[in-house]
């Protein structure tokens, strides 16, 4: 099997704890900076996800835009925040994402290798 499918609770089980204490990224935007989609979706919260250590590929990803005041109030909780450099759309400096890991609250979708298979191989 290949690809993303979702899990329901009684496959968890059978997974072996597989998913059971699974952590997720979590990236928390600036939703009131004039960034463009992808200037800040694409390379800043990429910047953010970069910016973590002890990541693995199968970690689920979370981006929320939060206000300026969420954003602050998370700051401390934060294990990489992403100031900007200043060349093209906001001035030097200026913070525009944090990222941490956290406990998955709902691990219940699992990747499985990318290898293509064919119906009637299965």
């Amino acid at each position: 099997m290949s690809g993303i499918y979702p899990r329901s609770e009684n496959d968890r089980e059978d997974a072996g704890g597989f998913s059971k204490g699974m952590k997720r990224i979590k990236i928390l935007y600036r939703k009131n900076l004039k960034m463009s989609p992808g200037k800040l979706v694409a390379s800043q919260c990429v910047h953010a996800a970069l910016g973590l250590e002890d990541t693995d590929y199968m970690m689920s990803v979370v981006v929320l835009g939060v206000s300026d005041k969420k954003f602050i109030e998370e700051i401390p909780s934060a294990e990489y925040v992403v100031a900007d450099a200043g060349y093209t759309e906001v001035p030097e400096g200026t913070y525009t994402c944090l990222a941490f890991c956290e406990d998955d609250p709902f691990p219940l979708c699992v990747s499985i290798g990318l290898k293509s298979t064919s119906a009637a191989a299965e």
